[in-house]
């Protein structure tokens, strides 16, 4: 007589929705934190696009002064340790 074994598993209705209701609780975990994350990103490109802006705006406004080589200014002014 031969005998038959068999290794099987078997879950039941209620484990598998215990499984399911796992997987949806720790699911929306990772999409609360994928969704902060990308806000995140989105916040810190908007400071780096205005502090951009406010270089440009700085290098726009600061004008190099200019010194001939007799020590007077190009506006007619002395600088120090020039000649008057």
């Amino acid at each position: 007589m031969a005998e038959s074994s068999s290794n099987t598993a078997s879950l039941g209705c209620g484990t598998l929705i215990f499984i399911a209701l796992i997987v949806m609780i720790f699911g929306n975990q990772n999409d609360d934190l994928a969704r902060e994350v990308r806000g995140l990103r989105a916040d810190v490109q908007s400071l780096a696009d205005e502090v951009g802006e406010l270089r440009k705006q700085q290098d726009a406004e600061a004008l190099p002064i200019q010194v001939e080589p007799g020590g007077a200014k190009l506006d007619g002014s002395t600088a120090p340790g020039g000649h008057e």
